[in-house]
């Protein structure tokens, strides 16, 4: 008697589980911070970003997604903390530099469907981040163009 019971305890935890594996981590990150765990939802969006092997697998959605959580963690904890907030526009900018690498257009995409508040942020965050991927040798101006042009 109690076989059969095991058995079909063991079904219905089966059915129960979807099957499915665990929350990617920029998903469960962002679940994190929409409950309030803050401290959480920092500590897997710093993993991801340490992890560079997992990183560069991230696609264009979970790439603007993460710059977008860090910059709703750094609002988070100024309204939560009133004081000032860990600086993540570095990071936020390393997911947007990357993410603009896979696809330009997607990135414009995802931050004009943002808030104003968070699109203007993550704007100027990319635009940042774009001066920063310009090699330096080309922001060289040697002396002889400028001579050349007067």
């Amino acid at each position: 008697m109690k076989l059969p019971v095991a058995i079909i305890l063991v079904i219905v935890l089966a059915a129960c589980s979807g099957g499915k594996g665990p929350m990617p981590p920029v998903a469960q990150a962002q679940a994190d911070f929409e409950v309030g765990d803050y401290d959480r939802a920092q500590k897997i969006c710093d993993r991801v970003m340490a992890d560079s092997a997992g990183f560069r697998t991230l696609d264009v959605a979970q790439l603007c997604t993460l710059a977008e959580l860090y910059i709703r963690l750094d609002s988070a904890r100024i309204d939560a903390l009133s004081a000032v907030a860990e600086p993540n526009e570095a990071s936020a900018a390393r997911c947007l530099g990357r993410a603009r690498e896979l696809s330009a257009d997607s990135v414009d995409a995802f931050i004009a469907s943002r808030p104003r508040e968070r699109a203007s942020r993550l704007a100027v965050i990319n635009i940042v981040s774009t001066y920063l991927a310009i090699p330096r040798d080309s922001l060289v101006v040697e002396d002889e163009q400028i001579y050349d042009s007067l």
